[in-house]
């Protein structure tokens, strides 16, 4: 029998952490749904008002599913809305839902589980189901049997490389301009300095490496925008919560290329079932005219496919100049679920009126995104950005 717990404090987290680190191990889910990543939001990123809520999924004894999710107020259409969503959604990466198995039954008693959450949420939202999501299917199948207003709706693609067996293969696949541009640049960083790599493994620690990391950040010219790491008191709190615990599952991945004893530029990533997630990039400004950033993600790529990586992710938004590096995109899907209330069933009409209103001639058009266009004050930090 399939029943559900639901915990309210941040706290209760902790007696679930061997088992939730079981069943994140058993399967490939999103990094965003690990215990790691969800502890360093709720330290980082609760706001006075959210409401938590952990809903524990046990078929028997045996727990099939933990998904921590956040009822938050906000804003839409003029009108305030009590919106229900999983935790890993402050920060803008593929979204994901923690279950053993991808089963109607184990899904309709999740979803069962959110409408005893009766007075504390309008609609409950997933933003960026990658659209092969397993969990996609026995969702919409058990939602169709069931009298709740529902929609799902397609969203911004992301970029991904399969990657090849060899480093040189890759490169194959490349334009020959960006051969030849990445050519160039290596020889101009090589004018200005001794080029070498340095790796988490070569600090005497992960606090040295982080703080060389944000060193990096200062230099960039997201410092001045406003969106550095540093510039934000919880985001640099969360990643060096995040990288601490990432650090000791063994998952972390920190690469930085040196000019000389000078820090330059550096990839955040973490490594899981052969996949490498893209967290963070940044470079100094000084030297963007000889594109660090360029020849350090290649040397990235080099050395994830000596390690047998089979797969590189660039997670939340696509950007233009990730097409320089990827052929392949995957899109994604929002689910949203409305609750039994006035202010659900208001938001459903706007919802229906507005998507009627879309032009369906360009629903496959990429729309890029700016990294300049993001404040942190006013929207979700992305990743890569």
């Amino acid at each position: 029998m399939i029943c559900c717990e639901v915990v309210t404090k941040p706290s209760g987290i902790f007696p679930y952490r061997d088992v939730w680190n079981s069943l994140f191990n058993s399967g490939a889910y999103e990094v965003s749904t690990s215990f790691e990543w969800t502890h360093a939001l709720l330290t980082t990123h609760l706001n006075k008002n959210d409401l938590f809520v952990l809903i524990i999924i046990k078929d028997s004894e045996e727990v099939v599913g933990i998904v921590p999710l956040i009822v938050n107020e906000t804003k839409k259409y003029g009108q305030s809305i009590n919106t229900l969503f999983p935790i890993s959604e402050y920060y803008n990466t593929h979204s994901d839902i923690l279950l053993k198995y991808q089963s109607e039954q184990v899904v309709g008693a999740f979803i069962a589980c959110l409408s005893e959450i009766k007075n504390n949420w309008d609609v409950f939202r997933v933003g960026r189901f990658v659209e092969t999501n397993p969990t996609i299917k026995p969702i919409e199948t058990y939602l169709k049997k069931t009298s709740m207003k529902y929609s799902f709706s397609k969203e911004d693609p992301s970029f991904f490389v399969a990657l090849d067996d060899t480093y040189s293969a890759y490169l194959k696949k490349r334009s020959g301009k960006f051969r030849n541009h990445l050519k160039r640049m290596k020889k101009k960083l090589a004018a200005l300095g001794h080029v070498r790599l340095v790796r988490l493994g070569d600090f005497n620690s992960l606090t040295a490496a982080y703080e060389r990391l944000l060193h990096v950040e200062e230099k960039s010219w997201k410092y001045c925008h406003g969106t550095a790491i540093i510039n934000v008191k919880k985001q640099e709190k969360f990643y060096r919560e995040l990288c601490e615990y990432e650090y000791g599952t063994g998952r972390l991945h920190l690469l930085f290329l040196y000019l000389d004893e000078l820090a330059v530029a550096y990839n955040l990533g973490v490594l899981k079932d052969n996949k490498y997630l893209y967290l963070k990039t940044s470079f100094d400004e000084e030297f963007k005219k000889a594109s660090p950033a360029t020849v350090l993600r290649a040397e990235l790529i080099k050395e994830l496919t000596s390690k047998g990586i089979e797969y590189f992710d660039f997670p939340g938004e696509p950007y233009e100049w990730e097409r320089q590096w990827a052929d392949d995109i995957q899109w994604h899907k929002s689910l949203i679920i409305y609750n039994n209330t006035f202010k659900a069933k208001l938001f459903s009409f706007y919802n229906t009126v507005r998507s009627k209103r879309k032009n369906t001639d360009s629903k496959d058009q990429i729309n890029y995104h700016n990294p300049l266009d993001v404040k942190d004050k006013k929207v979700k930090h992305s990743l890569i950005s």
